[in-house]
């Protein structure tokens, strides 16, 4: 008998979720009032229920789904998966901390015509 007490989001919830996530990311690369962007920044760095704080737990779960369901002995390869999907779960647990610094944004002076133009930050990821 499964111990699951809530019902599993469907994959379109999940699909949806990160459309949301995606919209976002263009709504930023838009320059919007940095106002307006922490209205939105707000929820989604919560330290107990943001995205880094979500992640987190997913992976850190699909860790422990996987470990406790591939047959053992453990191949080279689930040992790497497992041990990447740990790494992970902690480098989003550290993350957490975001939350701290979207409320100070109310501290800082904005003027886009000041801003240094030619600095972007560079993408971790392509």
């Amino acid at each position: 008998m499964s111990s699951i007490t809530s019902p599993a989001p469907t994959r379109e919830e999940i699909k949806q979720a990160t459309r949301t996530l995606a919209r976002l990311v263009v709504f930023l690369r838009a320059n919007p009032p940095v106002e307006d962007a922490q209205d939105l920044l707000e929820p989604l760095f919560d330290d107990e229920n943001g995205a880094p704080v979500l992640l987190s737990d997913i992976l850190w779960e699909t860790n422990r789904l996987i470990s406790r369901q591939v047959a053992a002995p453990w191949t080279d390869e689930t040992k790497r998966i497992l041990r990447t999907l740990a790494a992970a779960s902690r480098d989003f647990r550290t993350w957490h901390v975001l939350d701290w610094d979207i409320p100070y944004l109310d501290s800082q002076d904005y003027d886009p015509y000041a801003a240094a133009p030619h600095w972007t930050p560079r993408r971790l990821v392509p």
